[in-house]
């Protein structure tokens, strides 16, 4: 009897045992399955909480925009005066040249040094684009440009087709400076926020704006800002430029301030009186930025600058729950949690999505027919929305094709229109490239 209860007892430790063999090779094979770079191609940026976290995929310059489709290749339509795609029409004068302009998404070329042929420019990861320069960051960190030089750089050259920028490796993101004439004359310059959470500069720096710690004419190449690590975003601004710290800290360089400020210059960053701050936008009239809670407050002055007291950030009235902001010189748009998009500022030819045309709206009303939304951006007279189906929608100033409708007309265009389709959603980025970028603010605090 006994040795029967203890056969008994040992087929039930064995089954056991097996059950747990069997339980732990699945485990092991389901992990192996997983690979070491995740990404979130489901991802909507409505369910966001960090919008640092995902790269850029869609993005409008001032006449034109540039897109970013699912298998890496990258699109443009709109103004071509700096020869963005099409070679030849850069002399043209500007009310000439838009017969020249794609009307229909063109597809970017990619130029070979060795071979001096043009092929499709892809494995693009992001794109960014403002005064005619665009830039786009491929899977291995690199950046290649194409359009025109602002930045007085010979690592820039101004011809159709893609080229590499030599001496920028591992970039995670960029921000080109607006148009800004009105304030500091023709100074441009790039932020280049790389992989480890350091930021580099190249352009002009006649302000400080590098970041180097001193002032001169412009540098051709790239040379990193001192005394700033842990960085998650960047905004280059008229003259002086911004940078997001994984705190939620907000620092700056260069002209921050109107010209009354002093001092006038700082050649090395700053921390701003902000916290809690989640996303930041720069135009060449306005800056603003998003709190942990989804509020969007103006931190600028009526120059484009950034405000020197605290009592002067102004909260935007009917704005929360927002993920993602973009400003541009006329007008501003917000992306809220649920997919919809609002909008405010001088509404020209449309640009506001309201039927209120050429009208100034300090307050944002809600841009009709449009839902689902997970990416946006403006230029100058159009704004441009990324759709969570991986449809673009554009609406606003066609004079120049921005529409990308086929034709080029002087009408008022308040309606989004679909322009394309098959276009990369924002993904998250790696677990490699979100050490740096990966800690939410942690704090109770808000503005």
């Amino acid at each position: 009897m006994y040795f029967k209860a203890q056969e008994k007892v040992k087929q039930q430790f064995f089954r056991t045992y097996m059950i747990f063999i069997l339980v732990a090779v699945m485990i092991v094979s389901c992990i192996m399955l997983v690979p070491d770079k995740v990404y979130a191609a489901s991802y909507n940026t409505t369910t966001a909480s960090n919008p640092n976290l995902y790269n850029q995929t869609i993005s409008a310059c001032e006449l034109y925009n540039t897109v970013l489709k699912k298998d890496g290749t990258v699109w443009a339509w709109g103004y071509n005066g700096a020869m963005q795609y099409i070679q030849g029409v850069a002399a043209l004068p500007k009310e000439s040249i838009s017969k020249y302009s794609p009307q229909y998404p063109e597809q970017i070329s990619q130029h070979n040094e060795q071979t001096l042929r043009n092929a499709p420019l892809n494995d693009v990861v992001s794109v960014y684009s403002n005064n005619n320069l665009s830039v786009a960051i491929k899977k291995d960190g690199t950046v290649w440009s194409f359009g025109k030089n602002p930045l007085n750089s010979a690592l820039i050259p101004s011809r159709p087709g893609a080229t590499l920028i030599k001496g920028l490796d591992n970039v995670l993101k960029l921000s080109i400076s607006p148009n800004n004439y009105m304030l500091l004359g023709l100074t441009y310059h790039m932020l280049v926020l790389k992989k480890d959470g350091t930021v580099w500069a190249l352009g002009d720096n006649r302000f400080g704006q590098l970041g180097n710690g001193i002032t001169d004419a412009s540098s051709g190449e790239a040379v990193k800002v001192e005394n700033l690590n842990d960085v998650v975003s960047v905004a280059a601004g008229n003259g002086f430029s911004l940078a997001l710290k994984n705190d939620g800290t907000l620092w700056g360089w260069g002209a921050l301030y109107s010209k009354t400020a002093d001092p006038a210059f700082f050649t090395t960053p700053i921390q701003l009186q902000v916290q809690n701050v989640v996303a930041v936008s720069v135009s060449g009239s306005s800056i603003l930025y998003i709190n942990k809670v989804g509020d969007v407050f103006q931190l600028s002055d009526l120059l484009g600058k950034v405000v020197k007291n605290e009592s002067e950030i102004k909260k935007m009235n009917n704005l929360t729950d927002i993920v993602a902001i973009v400003t541009a010189p006329n007008h501003s748009l917000a992306l809220k949690k649920d997919g919809t998009v609002w909008a405010w500022g001088k509404d020209v030819k449309g640009s506001l999505g309201n039927k209120d045309i050429n009208d100034i709206k300090g307050e944002p009303t809600q841009v009709q027919g449009l839902e689902n939304v997970v990416s946006i951006s403006a230029g100058f007279e159009h704004s441009i929305a990324l759709k969570s189906d991986g449809t673009v929608w554009v609406w606003g100033s066609n004079q120049f094709g921005a529409l990308g409708i086929g034709e080029v007309d002087n009408k008022d265009h308040v309606k989004p229109v679909q322009v394309t389709q098959d276009i990369m959603l924002p993904t998250q980025y790696t677990e490699t490239e979100k050490k740096t970028i990966d800690k939410l603010i942690d704090t109770k605090k808000t503005r």
